[in-house]
């Protein structure tokens, strides 16, 4: 099951699962939303918006409507996630998916988000992805990179047609960062690609962040990865614990 593609004055909605993005990082917020809405879209802010519970931006109960406001309101085409985090897992229970069902659309988020795009999967069938997200994508440099900005393009508004060819990282090239701090200060990943064997594969494309994914791995929001192609997101580990890890 397929969303449409967004177009221009669509209303896209704003959650916040995880981390609460939006108190913490304020002019990253309002930066990544004036972004978004350059490209036409007319954002909707979610209830959990200017929430702060701890770590978390608000309850379990109201994170949980927060996301099924949204699924059950037709005007909204996309649901957008202010950032990752921890403790999305814990909403899989609450989701309302047979109103996702009825109203497909396009849902992304990146990191701890994972729980919430593979369990949808999982429970509805519906294609979700796994990229940008308001603060850290469209929001942390006054221009969003290029690469993100050509998927939202492609991918979201549909703007080129399959097939999509990936590019690998270049030896030696900066541009993934892996520590924000408050003080604004930033670490940085240098990033090298290549391919480890040859060959070609076929298969339905899921993964996400693989801390997120031991959150619910084995429950019924879990998908099937017989026959995929898995992709994995995760920061300070090394191949060997990757290996152990499936």
């Amino acid at each position: 099951m397929k969303a449409n593609h967004l177009k221009k004055g669509d209303k896209v909605g704003i959650i916040s699962p995880s981390t609460p993005a939006p108190v913490k990082f304020p002019e990253r917020f309002k930066r990544g939303k004036a972004h978004l809405e350059s490209m036409g879209l007319d954002l909707v802010e979610g209830r959990c918006t200017n929430k702060e519970q701890s770590y978390r931006s608000a309850s379990i109960r109201d994170r949980a409507e927060e996301i099924n406001e949204f699924i059950r309101d037709p005007e909204i085409k996309a649901i957008i996630s202010t950032i990752g985090g921890m403790n999305s897992n814990s909403l899989l229970p609450y989701i309302d998916y047979k109103a996702l069902e009825k109203h497909p659309k396009i849902i992304m988020g990146y990191s701890d988000v994972t729980a919430l795009l593979l369990g949808i999967y999982q429970k509805t069938g519906l294609h979700t992805f796994y990229g940008p997200a308001v603060v850290p994508s469209f929001g942390e440099y006054p221009e969003m990179l290029k690469s993100g900005a050509d998927y939202v393009k492609n991918e979201i508004f549909g703007e080129k047609k399959l097939p999509i060819h990936l590019k690998y990282l270049m030896n030696g090239q900066k541009n993934l960062s892996i520590g924000i701090h408050k003080t604004g200060q930033k670490r940085w990943l240098i990033m090298k690609g290549g391919n480890v064997s040859s060959g070609k594969a076929s298969g339905k494309l899921i993964g996400g962040n693989l801390n997120a994914m031991f959150a619910f791995i084995g429950t019924e929001y879990f998908p099937n990865l017989n026959n995929a192609i898995l992709f994995i997101e995760d920061s300070l580990k090394d191949m060997a614990t990757e290996e152990d890890c499936f």
